[in-house]
């Protein structure tokens, strides 16, 4: 897909933002924050999407990574503002992309965690 539909690339972009640390493919600041430009489609495409069943896995073991304090704190402060958007939810995802519906439950589901 070369242009998602409106709201599927902040999806992304907030998997990778809590992903940042965990996946080497996502580019990370000093301070462990995901780069700008590596919030992009682009650059999700290329980090997320270039493996799915690696994606899939990772998913799986986030929250084993969670509980053995692996995460980065500052990937659940970064992914608040994506909480806030109108379009951040699974209602709204359905109807655009069932994929990125999902990783919006996950997300959501993640943070309460």
């Amino acid at each position: 897909m070369a242009t998602p539909p409106s709201g599927v690339e902040d999806v992304f972009s907030a998997v990778c933002v809590l992903l940042a640390g965990i996946n080497p493919a996502i580019a990370v600041q000093r301070n462990g924050k995901v780069k700008k430009e590596g919030r992009s489609w682009d650059a999700c495409k290329k980090s997320l999407l270039g493996n799915i069943n690696g994606l899939v896995d990772e998913l799986k073991q986030y929250k084993a990574l969670i509980d053995k304090e692996c995460v980065p704190k500052i990937n659940f402060n970064e992914v608040r503002p994506y909480l806030q958007m109108d379009h951040f939810n699974e209602d709204a995802m359905n109807k655009k992309n069932s994929a990125a519906a999902g990783l919006v439950k996950w997300v959501e589901n993640i943070v309460r965690y």
